[in-house]
């Protein structure tokens, strides 16, 4: 596995570019027998703008071969091309119905009313924001993504979606009382670092339920890259209307 860092594509692994991952995974085709993988079996993942470069990897000829499987988690290359192919206007949607701001001030750049708005929304606004938010920015463009894979004929699209609020997720400790699931909380479950899961160990809130969803994704990562993936969930399917996308 080749794991790509997040990090808005200007920190991390993103630096590098999508021409220097290329190279990159050149150099790990080439090599990899020399550590006892196999060229063939390269699965390339990342989260957030590290899956958008994976994302962006699975349309581009010039990593066709380089590798066989992609895991995409929280992003894709549509979150990065907004007005790229005609504007769907999603940022002022969204600031409209959170704030009212009306297409004269927004696309004047009149904005005053827009920052007092934000500055100033409670808790339960918040989370009617997020869910806004989930919807324009992550939901639709990853169903966008797994559309067209499926109708590119690929029988093995998996979707899943994270919803577990658990305290091993540090951010959230800061917001007493408010337990949402952010952008990127997976990623503790699936590295499980010591600097994060040791003080909450430390301070009796692990629970069973956490180092189980840890295990899941240990488990289903493992059996996908083998890949001896059939059985964990079904494939989606272009219907949409099968449920098969898993809930975590």
């Amino acid at each position: 596995m080749v794991w790509i860092h997040g990090g808005g594509l200007n920190s991390g692994s993103n630096r590098l570019n999508l021409a220097g991952t290329v190279e990159a995974l050149k150099f790990v085709k080439e090599e990899i027998s020399n550590f006892g993988g196999d060229p063939t079996k390269i699965t390339i993942a990342g989260e957030s703008a590290g899956a958008a470069s994976v994302s962006a990897h699975t349309y581009s000829p010039l990593s066709r071969d380089l590798f066989q499987q992609g895991i995409e988690e929280s992003g894709t290359v549509y979150l990065c091309y907004e007005g790229a192919l005609g504007s769907t206007n999603r940022n002022y949607l969204f600031a409209s119905q959170m704030c009212g701001i009306s297409s004269t001030d927004w696309n004047s750049g009149n904005f005053g009313s827009l920052k007092s708005c934000l500055m100033n929304l409670n808790i339960s606004q918040g989370i009617v924001g997020e869910s806004l938010g989930t919807s324009f920015f992550w939901t639709g463009y990853a169903a966008k993504e797994a559309e067209f894979h499926l109708f590119q004929n690929n029988s093995n699209v998996y979707v899943y979606e994270f919803s577990y609020y658990s305290e091993v997720d540090a951010f959230v400790r800061q917001i007493p009382g408010y337990t949402p699931v952010r952008h990127g909380a997976e990623l503790p479950f699936i590295f499980m670092d010591d600097t994060t899961w040791l003080p909450i160990q430390e301070k009796g809130l692990l629970n069973a339920s956490d180092i189980a969803v840890a295990e899941f994704f240990g488990a289903s990562w493992t059996n996908f890259i083998l890949p001896v993936f059939i059985g964990v969930w079904p494939p989606e399917e272009p219907d949409y209307n099968n449920g098969t996308y898993k809930h975590v």
